[in-house]
């Protein structure tokens, strides 16, 4: 009866041995997995974090470009800003000035210089925007008439001043009125007062960047086909 009594203490002792170490293993995987499951959301809120901050950034990104377009100097300067681009992108160093004077004291935005003088083509930035942009904001029918007149006005006046620009033995007979917003440009071409055939009979294209784009690159084709021409003829002699 002894040895049974051992024998059953012992078999006793095992399973509390045993029943210990699975709550011990047990403890220690929770505890992984809870140090685990601290570092994920740890990380989880850092994200957030971050994330909050770039909403904060690009929230003061959105209120700057609304000052931008409130204030008509850096609106202007944007404009500029943005004709330089394209054609310093798209045109060699030498067949482009920005910021050109005429003799006449004149000075627009971009010149590009394709040979001649007779070959040199005026490009002047205009961003109208005020207008245009009260335009879609009023749901005020007679507002809305007003404001299209008066954007009207201001195109018919921008047609003018580049026109200006336009100066016999300095240029040739067109010039470039470039408008940076593409919806501008569209309400400009969609317009009923046909300001794309007005434009022109005073010797000025009205662009978009993308138009614009397309002509530069036409023009660089040009300039490219007469240099190989010229380098051909002077092989065969």
């Amino acid at each position: 009866d002894l040895k049974d009594n051992l024998d059953l203490e012992r078999e006793r002792k095992k399973d509390l041995d045993e029943f210990k170490d699975k709550v011990l293993k047990a403890i220690n995987t929770s505890s992984t997995e809870l140090k685990q499951d601290f570092v994920a959301i740890k990380e989880r809120v850092s994200t957030v974090q971050s994330a909050q901050k770039e909403l904060g950034k690009l929230a003061n990104e959105v209120i700057d470009f609304k000052n931008l377009f409130s204030n008509k100097t850096k609106r202007g300067r944007l404009g500029e800003e943005y004709l330089e681009d394209i054609v310093s992108d798209t045109m060699s160093k030498q067949h482009y000035k920005f910021q050109h004077t005429f003799n006449n004291g004149k000075r627009v935005d971009c010149l590009l210089t394709l040979g001649s003088t007779d070959q040199s083509i005026p490009i002047d930035s205009k961003f109208s925007w005020e207008n245009y942009k009260k335009m879609f904001e009023t749901k005020d029918e007679n507002l809305q008439k007003q404001h299209a007149k008066d954007f009207a006005q201001d195109i018919a006046d921008h047609i003018v001043e580049v026109s200006g620009y336009v100066i016999d033995g300095e240029t040739a007979p067109i010039a470039y009125m470039f408008v940076a917003s593409e919806g501008v440009f569209d309400a400009i071409v969609k317009s009923e007062k046909d300001f794309v055939k007005k434009a022109r009979t005073k010797g000025v294209i009205i662009v978009s960047p993308d138009t614009l784009f397309s002509h530069l690159r036409n023009y660089k084709l040009i300039i490219q086909n007469r240099e190989m021409s010229r380098l051909a003829k002077f092989l065969q002699q």
